[in-house]
């Protein structure tokens, strides 16, 4: 049996929608591989689902017959959200099943290389909503298709967190972290308080020698002025 892949991003039953495709598959004698895409619809269309298909192409060659066909191996559907009355996590009612069962049998019969001139009115494969019998190729049997959506769990709610307490436990490490700064700054000013002494003792006896042998010089002493001659 050749590969079938079903991309399913919605919550209809992946395993239901591979049994109605491989029973169209087996009507219409198909072999090949496919790919099979369902998505939601979101449009507001009838039964809110459409789809789309690859048409395969007859090719006549000698000495055929019938002529070989080159299937079309891809086709997409677009589901809606579930249907009014569907029961959760549980098969759905029958006229939903149809009506799926349809546009799976119409979409692979496009892959076949079957267009909507082939499938009439007057043919067994024209599709009616809502319409009391399944597609030939699923005759009369028990079908089920089933709507299984995910539930959420929420997360559960986050504690309040208390402001004040969260700030002073800040403030707390930040008064820490200053303290210890303070205390080497404190030692830092001290080591160089000391430093600073200590050269300044140094240069002052570094000048005393000089200042020793340097004689003093008296400032200059102005001559005494000539007193006047008198008349």
């Amino acid at each position: 049996m050749a590969r079938l892949t079903i991309k399913n991003k919605t919550a209809w039953n992946t395993a239901d929608i591979r049994r109605m495709v491989r029973a169209a598959e087996k009507y219409f004698d198909l072999k090949g591989r496919r790919t099979v895409e369902v998505t939601y619809n979101h449009g507001s269309g009838r039964h809110q689902m459409h789809g789309r298909a690859r048409i395969g192409v007859h090719m006549p060659a000698f000495g055929s017959n019938p002529p070989y066909v080159a299937e079309g191996t891809w086709l997409k559907l677009w589901l809606p959200y579930g249907f009014a009355g569907a029961i959760p996590n549980g098969p759905i009612d029958r006229a939903s099943v149809r009506d799926i069962a349809w546009l799976i049998f119409h979409e692979v019969a496009h892959n076949q290389g079957m267009e909507h001139k082939h499938m009439g009115r007057k043919t067994p494969l024209f599709v009616v909503w809502d319409q009391p019998d399944l597609p030939p190729a699923m005759g009369k049997g028990d079908w089920q298709l089933r709507y299984e959506p995910k539930v959420v769990t929420p997360p559960p709610p986050k504690p309040k967190k208390d402001l004040v307490a969260i700030r002073h436990a800040r403030t707390q490490k930040l008064v820490k972290k200053w303290g210890k700064m303070l205390v080497r700054a404190q030692y830092n000013l001290d080591k160089y308080s000391r430093t600073l002494r200590y050269y300044e003792r140094k240069l002052a006896e570094r000048m005393a020698p000089k200042l020793a042998t340097e004689p003093v010089l008296s400032p200059p002493v102005a001559p005494p002025l000539a007193a006047k001659e008198q008349p």
